[in-house]
Formats: structure tokens, sequence, C-alpha cells
């Protein structure tokens, strides 16, 4: 968990694109996707690429939740992760990394 950022706002970003997650928040979402890759390919370097915000939805209770695509590049294939951001009671924000529900095949020489 991590201090409570505005979720409607974007933030400053360590990563390219966008993304509502303060700096802490995406280093931690980061080191996921780092866990996720290294099971997925271990003899592969990977790099986050981009990330976008996707959807934002008000719950009853008035808190939100945002969802964004985070796109990583490893072997030739791009990796699309969903990430789930919750906003807690106490201002806290829980996240959720999923894991990548959608590999696009590129050909990186040739920009395809």
């Amino acid at each position: 968990m991590c201090a409570f950022f505005p979720l409607l706002a974007v933030a400053e970003t360590a990563v390219p694109g966008k993304t509502v997650a303060d700096e802490l928040l995406q280093k931690d979402i980061a080191q996921k996707i780092d866990e996720f890759q290294a099971a997925l390919a271990p003899e592969c370097e990977h790099e986050i690429t981009d990330t976008r915000v996707k959807t934002v939805f008000e719950l009853p209770t008035g808190l939100l939740i945002v969802l964004e695509e985070w796109f990583v590049v490893s072997c030739d294939k791009e990796f699309v992760y969903l990430v789930e951001l919750k906003e807690g009671r106490g201002g806290d924000v829980d996240f959720t990394v999923s894991t990548p529900r959608l590999v696009v095949y590129k050909n990186l020489e040739n920009g395809e």
C-alpha cells in the first residue's frame, strides 16, 4: 500500500506514457512486472515502453478504481499488463498487476 494520490490527475512519470500512479507506486508496479517477466522470459531483457489510463470507475462509496495498461517489450514481443489501482478509505492505494492478457508479436528491427 502507498499513500493516496489524486487518482484522476496524471502523475509525473518515471515510466513512459500516462499513469495516475505516483513515483513510488510506479516503482512498486514495475517491480511486480519485473517478477512476471523474469518468470515468462528469464533469458530476455525487458523494458516498459508505454502506460495508458484505460478506465476510471467510481464506486457507490465515492472511492475510485483506475484500470491502466502497461506495455512491456521483451524477446521481440510486446506484453500488455492490466494494472488495477484501487483507492482505499484511509487514502491508501492498493494495486493489482494481472498476468499479461495479450501478447503482440513484433518485428522490432523492421518496426512492424
